[in-house]
């Protein structure tokens, strides 16, 4: 009896240790697990914040910033667990795209307004739409600062346009420019056309350029009628 009970003993004895083993295991690989599942999730936080990071310098967009990298910011982003950190890099990526877009829509105005090799302004353009144009609102610095600087250069463009074209209307004494101001001269008109030269834009250029012609040929006019009086 008492040899029968010592070896159920110990079978309980193995079956306990057995039991204690499994159970040590399990626990372990439960640790592992909630371990590597906090692994991967770090590891998808980490890659998303980076790629939200490379969307800015300091508080403005970055260089390169396109809609790819943007739709691979929103997309890292998208695999975060935490649902508040989450949050957090949307909201960085919303900002992020509420420049780019705005952006991109004022470069494209800019654009518009020069032909596309950027050397003439466009036909009908004017220093006040030039100046309504805010290409201060570019977040990118390097494209803001380019901007600045063909946007003054397309300014400057016009405004010589505008002057030289003043001077040729004040060739004449009328709107429709059919009677020469006084005191005009073949040097007025040669001195004049050469200003034509440095018009960016040929629309405007061959228009003045008509209306000198036209100064001209009411010059010559004039110098024959005298000569008959």
């Amino acid at each position: 009896m008492k040899e029968e009970t010592r070896s159920k003993n110990k079978i309980f004895g193995i079956i306990f240790i057995i039991t204690i083993v499994i159970v040590v295991m399990a626990i372990i690989f439960a640790v592992r697990h909630v371990n590597n599942v906090k692994a991967i999730e770090d590891a998808k936080l980490e890659k998303a914040t980076l790629i939200v990071n490379q969307l800015y310098r300091e508080d403005r967009l970055a260089d390169k910033v396109t809609e790819t990298t943007l739709k691979n910011a929103r997309t890292a982003t998208q695999e975060v667990d935490n649902e508040q950190a989450k949050g957090s890099l949307n909201k960085q990526i919303n900002k992020a795209e509420r420049l780019f877009l705005q952006q991109t829509e004022i470069l494209a105005t800019l654009d518009s307004f020069s032909t596309d090799d950027g050397n003439s302004f466009s036909d009908g353009l004017s220093v006040t739409e030039l100046q309504a144009l805010k290409v201060e609102n570019i977040s990118n610095v390097k494209l803001q600062a380019e901007a600045i600087d063909k946007k003054a250069e397309l300014i400057s463009w016009v405004e010589y346009s505008d002057v030289t074209e003043l001077s040729i209307t004040q060739l004449f004494t009328d709107k429709k420019e059919n009677r020469l101001a006084k005191n005009v001269t073949e040097k007025n008109l040669k001195d004049i056309r050469e200003k034509l030269d440095d018009i960016k834009n040929d629309s405007r250029k061959k228009e003045l350029s008509d209306k000198i012609d036209k100064a001209d040929k009411l010059l010559a006019a004039q110098k024959k009628k005298d000569k008959k009086q």
